[in-house]
């Protein structure tokens, strides 16, 4: 017997029409891929958005153990001087206005705590300028 089959050879390699079940299983295929990737996208955000919350989570724990050292620790604070006193040993700060309008302003200084020097590694050290000079003469 014999079987029926489709001639191709009247058909040329660049007029190929497909058929209707191919383009059905063409427009499922990247259906199914474009789901694909929304499902892999949404997972990777959950991830993250968990990766952040247990950060959160573990920053605020040390948080509230440093708090708690912190309180039990006994620290005074440093007393702001005030207007009483001997306001003649000390010197004032006086700013000026040009306009007429405003009054000058005083204020008796403060000496600043010590802080530690900079480590002499991170200081800035001077640029040195190392020119060619030609001495050639024309």
């Amino acid at each position: 017997m014999c079987v029926a089959h489709q001639d191709l050879s009247g058909i040329l390699p660049g007029s190929f029409t497909p058929s209707r079940s191919l383009l059905e299983w063409r427009r499922r295929v990247k259906s199914e891929y474009m789901r694909l990737r929304q499902l892999k996208r949404l997972k990777k955000v959950d991830e993250v958005k968990s990766l952040f919350m247990s950060n959160r989570q573990k920053i605020e724990l040390q948080t509230n153990l440093l708090n708690t050292e912190w309180s039990k620790l006994r620290i005074q604070a440093i007393p702001v001087s005030t207007f009483t006193g001997s306001l003649a040993n000390k010197k004032m700060c006086t700013v000026e206005f040009g306009f007429p309008g405003f009054n000058s302003q005083a204020v008796p200084m403060k000496p600043l705590s010590t802080v530690a020097g900079i480590p002499f590694m991170y200081s800035w050290s001077p640029l040195q300028h190392n020119f060619m000079v030609s001495y050639t003469i024309f």
